[in-house]
């Protein structure tokens, strides 16, 4: 019974690995061995010695390096700058590359062109964007000037004598006016604000000549070529004391000047009209009127030889200088109840005056976003703010 049940603690103690079986008696180790690897189906490389004088190698590469592709359409990179590149560089892939100045002969680099006043010639004439309407204004301001002088003093008949007159005078003006215009601009600059403004200071130029005459004279003749002569004189005075390349800011400030002697103008008239015994004569009305124009551009041409506002500061106050002015003499008007009387013009007029005033010296540009607005280039940052008046 003993022997039995030894037997059995025996076979229970091998079963539980208490005793080592015959397997681990023949390695010698305590604890099984992991069982071996299966063979590599892939040969293990083996280094190659490499001699240096011997000529490289036609065979490929068996382990070629992968590579990402390359975008097809990749524009190559832009250099990372933030300096602003002066007018003398261009912008190129490679970097900024400076621009060949103009020869002496008056030819620039052959990937720019020729050029005229310091700019590449353009436009349907070669002398700027604005050389096709210039042509056209004078051409025909001179065709208009022949044919209302000749009409005038022929007393506008229909006989054959006075259309002919008329004919004659419109062909001819209009040909002294496009060849002195096309000579002109072919050897001068033009730029769009100098042949736009040219038109409306011709307009002006005759409205102030034609009042300051008609305060000596009423014959129609004359009126209409002082008429003629106005318009011309202010075309050229604008494109030759102006220059071909007007800045827009001084020409809107002349056209606003030129446009507020016409409104103070008829103010003025209607003050004085109304101020005693209203009189029925219109010329009373007109002349003030037509003088006032050309002495606003005229006063406002002298100021830009000082003064430089930016056109949103210009257009900003005639906008309140217009709505303050009707306003206050609407207003005005309706309280009294009765526009006879000189006050609801003299309040429209100051009202005007100041709003204009108040409005070009202390509102100019917005401080929070200059490169919006074009704040002016003096006012840096650290330094005192100055008003572009003084």
């Amino acid at each position: 019974m003993r022997g039995q049940l030894r037997w059995v603690v025996m076979v229970a103690a091998v079963s539980l690995g208490l005793f080592p079986t015959g397997a681990r008696a023949q390695s010698g180790g305590d604890t099984l061995s992991p069982p071996p690897p299966p063979p590599s189906t892939y040969p293990e490389p083996q280094p190659v010695p490499q001699d240096l004088n011997a000529p490289p190698s036609s065979e490929p590469n068996p382990y070629p390096v992968q590579t990402a592709p390359a975008p097809v359409d990749a524009a190559p990179p832009m250099p990372r700058t933030t300096d602003v590149p002066p007018p003398s560089v261009r912008a190129t892939p490679e970097g900024y590359v400076p621009i060949a100045p103009p020869n002496p002969n008056g030819m620039a680099s052959p990937e720019s062109g020729p050029v005229i006043d310091g700019h590449l010639r353009s436009g349907p004439f070669l002398s700027g964007p604005g050389s096709a309407l210039f042509i056209a204004h004078h051409t025909l301001l001179g065709a208009a000037g022949g044919l209302v002088t000749q009409g005038f003093g022929t007393r506008w008949k229909l006989d054959t004598s006075s259309r002919e007159a008329i004919l004659i005078g419109a062909l001819v003006g209009g040909g002294i006016g496009f060849g002195i215009s096309a000579w002109w601009q072919f050897n001068h600059w033009i730029s769009y604000s100098t042949a736009n403004f040219s038109v409306v200071n011709s307009l002006i130029g005759a409205m102030a000549f034609v009042g300051l005459f008609h305060l000596f004279s009423n014959d129609p003749t004359l009126l209409a070529w002082t008429g003629v002569l106005g318009a011309e004189l202010g075309a050229w005075l604008t494109t030759i004391v102006g220059g071909g390349d007007l800045p827009v800011n001084d020409g809107l400030l002349v056209a606003s000047g030129g446009l507020w002697g016409l409104v103070y103008g008829a103010l003025i008239a209607s003050i004085v009209n109304f101020a005693g015994t209203p009189s029925g004569n219109v010329n009373n009305f007109i002349n003030p009127v037509l003088i006032g124009s050309g002495v606003g551009a005229g006063l406002m041409a002298l100021a830009t030889l000082r003064y430089h506002a930016s056109a949103s500061q210009i257009l900003r106050a005639d906008g309140f200088g217009a709505g303050v002015g009707a306003a206050v003499l609407l207003l005005s008007g309706i309280v009294i109840g009765n526009f006879r009387t000189p006050v609801p013009y003299v309040l429209g007029l100051v009202s005007s005056v100041g709003a204009i005033a108040a409005v070009s010296i202390f509102w100019e540009e917005s401080a929070e976003r200059p490169q919006r607005y074009g704040l002016i280039q003096m006012h840096k940052q650290g330094e005192p703010y100055l008003c572009s008046w003084w």
